[in-house]
């Protein structure tokens, strides 16, 4: 599953289509899962059923940028973090009123680290 999802995610940088894997996070060990989500760009979570958040997790690279909102709120917040994965640190966070505006408030941290 691992290879596959590495050649799937190799294929579609810089393609106008997008491609959309689903699995049972029960079926699999979490190193499994780690794995999977290390080899993609983007991964969507919904914890469980019932649950009353949704997220959105984007790789650049050593960083990563989680945007979160409540499902149950009609016009809900978006609430971000941006984190560098080595070494570990947390870089930014914040709250916007767009997933739009959420992702590129994002964005605008990672370029900034990188500089």
């Amino acid at each position: 599953m691992l290879a596959y999802e590495s050649l799937v995610d190799g294929y579609y940088p810089g393609k106008a289509a997008i491609g959309l894997c689903q699995y049972d996070m029960n079926a699999f060990a979490p190193e499994m899962l780690e794995a999977v989500v290390e080899a993609n760009r983007l991964h969507l979570s919904d914890s469980s059923p019932g649950a009353t958040h949704s997220g959105i997790s984007v790789r650049s690279g050593n960083y990563w940028s989680e945007i979160v909102a409540d499902k149950l709120v009609i016009s809900p917040n978006y609430y971000y973090v941006v984190r560098r994965r080595r070494p570990a640190e947390v870089l930014g966070w914040g709250v916007a009123p767009t997933f739009d505006s959420a992702n590129e408030r994002a964005e605008q941290i990672v370029h900034e680290a990188d500089r």
